[in-house]
Protein backbone atom coordinates (compact mmCIF):
# COMPACT_ATOMS: atom_id res chain seq x y z
CA UNK A 1 0.00 0.00 0.00
CA UNK A 2 1.29 3.42 -0.77
CA UNK A 3 1.06 6.18 1.33
CA UNK A 4 -1.13 9.16 0.78
CA UNK A 5 -0.09 11.34 3.37
CA UNK A 6 2.82 11.43 5.80
CA UNK A 7 2.79 12.93 9.64
CA UNK A 8 5.96 13.58 11.43
CA UNK A 9 5.41 13.56 15.37
CA UNK A 10 6.50 15.90 17.34
CA UNK A 11 9.05 14.01 19.43
CA UNK A 12 10.21 12.96 15.81
CA UNK A 13 11.10 16.46 14.99
CA UNK A 14 12.76 16.96 18.20
CA UNK A 15 14.96 14.02 17.35
CA UNK A 16 15.35 14.99 14.17
CA UNK A 17 16.54 19.02 15.48
CA UNK A 18 18.84 17.48 18.00
CA UNK A 19 21.27 14.99 15.68
CA UNK A 20 20.93 18.24 13.53
CA UNK A 21 22.10 20.41 15.82
CA UNK A 22 24.89 17.86 17.00
CA UNK A 23 26.10 17.31 13.34
CA UNK A 24 26.13 21.50 12.62
CA UNK A 25 28.66 21.65 15.69
CA UNK A 26 31.02 19.14 14.16
CA UNK A 27 30.33 19.69 10.38
CA UNK A 28 27.98 21.53 8.34
CA UNK A 29 28.34 19.48 5.18
CA UNK A 30 27.98 16.59 7.50
CA UNK A 31 24.61 18.32 9.01
CA UNK A 32 23.71 18.44 5.25
CA UNK A 33 24.35 14.63 4.51
CA UNK A 34 22.45 13.75 7.49
CA UNK A 35 18.93 15.53 6.28
CA UNK A 36 19.47 14.43 2.91
CA UNK A 37 19.43 10.73 4.21
CA UNK A 38 16.84 11.32 6.33
CA UNK A 39 14.70 12.82 3.70
CA UNK A 40 16.00 9.82 1.45
CA UNK A 41 14.89 7.02 4.08
CA UNK A 42 11.56 8.91 4.64
CA UNK A 43 11.09 9.08 0.70
CA UNK A 44 11.53 5.65 0.55
CA UNK A 45 9.10 4.85 3.66
CA UNK A 46 6.33 6.74 1.96
CA UNK A 47 7.01 4.97 -1.02
CA UNK A 48 6.53 1.80 0.37
CA UNK A 49 5.85 1.03 3.76
CA UNK A 50 5.60 -2.31 4.24
CA UNK A 51 8.93 -3.13 2.99
CA UNK A 52 10.69 -2.67 6.07
CA UNK A 53 10.97 -4.90 9.15
CA UNK A 54 8.41 -4.91 11.34
CA UNK A 55 8.27 -4.08 15.53
CA UNK A 56 6.09 -3.57 18.17
CA UNK A 57 2.90 -2.26 18.48
CA UNK A 58 2.87 -1.72 14.20
CA UNK A 59 6.21 0.35 14.13
CA UNK A 60 8.63 -0.26 11.28
CA UNK A 61 12.45 0.63 11.37
CA UNK A 62 14.27 2.14 8.18
CA UNK A 63 17.99 2.14 8.83
CA UNK A 64 19.96 5.09 7.44
CA UNK A 65 22.98 4.32 5.13
CA UNK A 66 26.19 6.15 6.70
CA UNK A 67 24.74 7.29 10.16
CA UNK A 68 23.62 5.77 13.80
CA UNK A 69 19.85 6.37 13.02
CA UNK A 70 16.84 5.02 12.32
CA UNK A 71 13.49 6.10 11.56
CA UNK A 72 11.08 4.44 13.03
CA UNK A 73 7.08 4.57 11.78
CA UNK A 74 3.80 3.31 11.32
CA UNK A 75 1.69 2.96 8.74
CA UNK A 76 -2.28 4.05 8.49
CA UNK A 77 -5.06 3.98 6.57
CA UNK A 78 -4.03 6.69 4.86
CA UNK A 79 -0.97 7.82 5.65
CA UNK A 80 2.75 7.14 7.31
CA UNK A 81 3.40 8.05 10.66
CA UNK A 82 6.78 8.69 11.17
CA UNK A 83 7.23 8.30 15.31
CA UNK A 84 11.35 8.88 16.21
CA UNK A 85 14.51 9.35 14.38
CA UNK A 86 16.64 7.31 16.82
CA UNK A 87 19.42 7.18 17.64
CA UNK A 88 20.72 3.09 17.21
CA UNK A 89 23.48 3.62 20.11
CA UNK A 90 20.57 5.49 22.92
CA UNK A 91 18.16 3.27 24.93
CA UNK A 92 15.59 1.92 22.05
CA UNK A 93 13.03 2.99 24.48
CA UNK A 94 12.52 6.02 24.87
CA UNK A 95 10.55 7.10 22.13
CA UNK A 96 7.50 4.59 23.04
CA UNK A 97 5.79 6.97 25.22
CA UNK A 98 4.20 10.08 23.94
CA UNK A 99 5.51 9.45 20.15
CA UNK A 100 2.52 6.71 19.98
CA UNK A 101 0.01 9.34 19.99
CA UNK A 102 -1.07 10.77 16.36
CA UNK A 103 0.18 13.96 15.69
CA UNK A 104 2.09 16.29 13.19
CA UNK A 105 4.30 19.29 13.85
CA UNK A 106 6.03 21.80 11.49
CA UNK A 107 9.75 21.01 10.81
CA UNK A 108 12.76 23.11 10.69
CA UNK A 109 12.71 23.04 6.53
CA UNK A 110 12.04 26.04 4.16
CA UNK A 111 8.94 24.25 2.10
CA UNK A 112 9.26 23.79 -1.42
CA UNK A 113 5.63 24.76 -3.27
CA UNK A 114 6.45 25.63 -6.84
CA UNK A 115 7.91 23.39 -9.68
CA UNK A 116 7.68 19.78 -10.66
CA UNK A 117 10.38 17.19 -11.78
CA UNK A 118 8.50 16.13 -14.90
CA UNK A 119 7.20 13.27 -12.51
CA UNK A 120 5.51 14.85 -9.65
CA UNK A 121 4.83 18.50 -8.71
CA UNK A 122 5.77 20.21 -5.66
CA UNK A 123 2.93 20.24 -3.25
CA UNK A 124 2.56 21.40 0.64
CA UNK A 125 4.17 19.37 2.94
CA UNK A 126 6.25 16.28 1.93
CA UNK A 127 6.07 15.26 -1.80
CA UNK A 128 7.91 13.12 -4.08
CA UNK A 129 9.62 16.30 -6.24
CA UNK A 130 11.59 18.07 -2.95
CA UNK A 131 11.28 15.76 0.11
CA UNK A 132 11.01 17.68 3.18
CA UNK A 133 12.15 21.03 1.59
CA UNK A 134 15.54 22.58 1.95
CA UNK A 135 16.94 22.83 5.66
CA UNK A 136 16.71 25.99 7.20
CA UNK A 137 19.88 25.81 9.05
CA UNK A 138 19.45 29.07 10.74
CA UNK A 139 16.26 28.53 12.10
CA UNK A 140 17.25 24.76 12.92
CA UNK A 141 20.05 25.80 15.14
CA UNK A 142 17.96 29.34 16.87
CA UNK A 143 15.18 26.59 17.74
CA UNK A 144 18.01 24.32 19.36
CA UNK A 145 20.01 26.44 21.27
Amino acid sequence: MAAEALEIHPSAVSDLKSAISWYLERSEPAAVDFAAEVDRAVALVVEAPGRWPSGEHGTRKFVLNRFPFAVIYRERLTSVQILAIAHGRRNPEYWKGSALATSTAPLGFHDVVLGANGLYVATPGWDYTTGLGTPDVSLLNSVIH
